[in-house]
């Protein structure tokens, strides 16, 4: 979640991002689109295989209907409430880089694709693939599958980018086959390894996995390759091992979790929920700066941080929203 500042904030420094962002910077530099790039090979995904995992501790302590209930509270209301303020951010936006001449002319995000979730398409889908599972509740995986044979999901992957094409779930409500196809079979992977302790104690000696992963994105983000279908292949296998990488990480790590990574776990929803009208708003006010990208993107990074990590400390955290989005502040 936290990463998503990272994300957004660097769309409007890759070169050529007119007809897909709503900034288009004096300043740009192609690391920017790697950066891009490696960040999206696995940041959902691995936020999709931990969705997966606790939505199956969820729904094994209770039937059917409190499990809706807390799917509801956590993906549905947060969507229905926060969709419409992103919608008219999204078009204030718009309409001012278009007075200011920031916004490309070839942007294909106006008219009829204004009607959006932009970067809260992911509420949708993880209360879709909720329900989805529930029939599964209560199974895991019986046997030991060594992580490094689950890379071999990866073909899945890569032959679903290549007959389906690429997923853009933010651009629209209506579910995509391309993406429940792409980020379900990460959340069904989360679900299944919940309670199965043979599993995921093979993710102990796989760390390496996660750093590997960013490797290769990087790799093939540099090059053409990326939009050739042997780059659909490696792209698929680095978000596998990213995926399987961060599972490792997760698996060996032990112990109570600090305060403070605490904060951050409770912080990262709503930092989530609320950054991105404040990269844009910064972006938008930067567009025209002679400065250098690096440095632009510097700013936005603070500004997205201090601005959503600071109302979560100050105001939601002790609030009714900070209760609802993080119930274990109620413990």
């Amino acid at each position: 979640m936290l990463l998503g500042i990272a994300y957004h904030a660097s769309f409007a420094y890759v070169p050529g991002i007119g007809p897909w962002y709503v900034v288009q910077d004096v300043s740009t530099g192609a690391p920017f689109g790697v950066i891009g790039n490696v960040l999206h090979a696995g940041r959902m995904q691995v936020f999709f295989a931990l969705a997966g995992y606790f939505a199956h501790l969820v729904a094994a302590r209770g039937d059917l209907t409190a499990f809706v209930v807390d799917r509801a509270r956590r993906f549905v209301v947060p969507l229905l409430v926060a969709v419409p303020l992103v919608m008219l951010f999204d078009w204030g936006s718009q309409r001012w880089a278009l007075e200011h001449g920031l916004l490309d002319a070839a942007y294909r995000g106006w008219g009829e694709s204004a009607m959006r979730p932009l970067h809260l398409w992911f509420l949708e889908y993880a209360a879709i693939f909720s329900l989805a599972c529930w029939p599964l509740r209560g199974v895991a995986m019986k046997w030991r599958l060594p992580p490094e044979l689950m890379l071999g999901l990866s073909a899945f992957t890569a032959g679903a980018h290549l007959v389906l094409g690429e997923p853009t779930p933010a651009f629209t409500f209506v579910p995509q086959l391309a993406s429940v196809v792409h980020f379900g079979p990460f959340f069904a992977v989360g679900w299944l390894l919940r309670g199965s302790a043979a599993s995921l104690a093979g993710f102990r000696r796989c760390g390496w996995l996660g750093p590997v992963g960013v490797a290769l994105a990087a790799w093939v983000s540099s090059r053409p390759l990326q939009y050739q279908p042997t780059g659909v292949v490696l792209s698929s296998v680095a978000t596998w091992a990213v995926v399987l990488g961060a599972i490792a990480v997760a698996v060996r790590i032990t112990g109570a979790p600090s305060p403070r990574v605490r904060w951050l776990v409770e912080a990262s929803y709503w930092v989530y929920l609320s950054h991105y009208p404040v990269v844009v708003a910064t972006q938008l006010a930067l567009a025209r700066e002679p400065w250098p990208a690096w440095v632009k993107y510097g700013v936005v990074l603070l500004a997205a941080s201090a601005v959503s990590l600071g109302s979560y400390a100050l105001v939601v955290r002790r609030s009714a929203v900070g209760r609802w989005l993080t119930p274990s502040m109620q413990r």
